[in-house]
């Protein structure tokens, strides 16, 4: 029987291991490929939003969920005023994914008043917000890969209760928890997990990821990672599907 091998899998080496085992496997791309412009329009996204930036903008996704606000928003907007006193007009956008979320990150950015004066808090519109961003600070997961096409130079931050840590880094079963270093087979965006994800740390990864020669090269990498992704998933899909049915 057909396995179908998505974006990470397939591009990671997951084909050869099928391969060697006798597996049938289909490569479909990503779905995100075909839905997220292959040359953001940054200004356009801006005036949508009506941003009007004098200054770097930063899209910040502290995660859909509780515990994702609970244990990464404080470091987060920690970073963004730390930031701030490197580059005082800095922007920052905020997608909340519902209003319960809009509740409690607001709760959180309530503690951090000369980030909030600067901040613009969305009802959704995460890939909006990350058009309009010349940078972005988020939560693992699949906005990572968002951010990615996106063309966009990212930081992942990531805290949790130590023992949950402690049982998903005991599985060792990658070294990186991002979608763009997992598909790179290398680190090509810092992922500052647990300890590391403090506003320090953080802030300083940003100051990097606003620099002209880091947005340049990862704008190449992002590109490459897009054509690579790029494919016509749902019709691949249901061919697929559609082998296994009639055998």
């Amino acid at each position: 029987m057909p396995i179908i091998a998505l974006t990470a899998n397939a591009v990671t080496g997951a084909r050869e291991i099928f391969k060697e085992a006798g597996i049938p496997s289909t490569y479909i791309g990503h779905p995100l490929a075909e839905i997220i412009p292959m040359v953001p329009d940054t200004e356009g996204a801006r005036r949508k939003l009506n941003i009007a930036a004098q200054g770097p903008v930063i899209a910040i996704l502290p995660g859909s969920r509780k515990d994702e606000i609970r244990w990464c928003a404080p470091a987060f907007f920690g970073a963004a005023s730390l930031l701030m006193k490197q580059e005082p007009r800095t922007r920052f956008i905020v997608p909340a994914a519902d209003e319960q979320r809009k509740k409690e990150i607001l709760e959180v950015l309530n503690r951090f008043p000369d980030v909030e004066d600067n901040t613009v808090l969305l009802d959704g519109k995460s890939h909006l917000a990350m058009e309009a961003a010349d940078a972005i600070l988020v939560a693992s997961g699949t906005a990572t890969l968002e951010a990615a096409l996106y063309k966009k130079p990212l930081v992942v931050g990531y805290a949790m209760p130590a023992l949950s840590a402690m049982l998903i880094l005991s599985k060792g079963q990658t070294k990186w928890i991002s979608l763009p270093n997992i598909l790179a087979q290398k680190t090509l965006v810092p992922e500052c997990v647990q300890m590391f994800c403090s506003p320090e740390i953080l802030s300083s990864h940003l100051l990097h990821a606003l620099e002209p020669k880091r947005q340049e090269y990862l704008k190449e990498v992002f590109s490459e990672m897009h054509e690579t992704l790029l494919r016509p998933t749902a019709q691949l899909a249901t061919e697929a599907i559609d082998q296994v049915l009639k055998r």
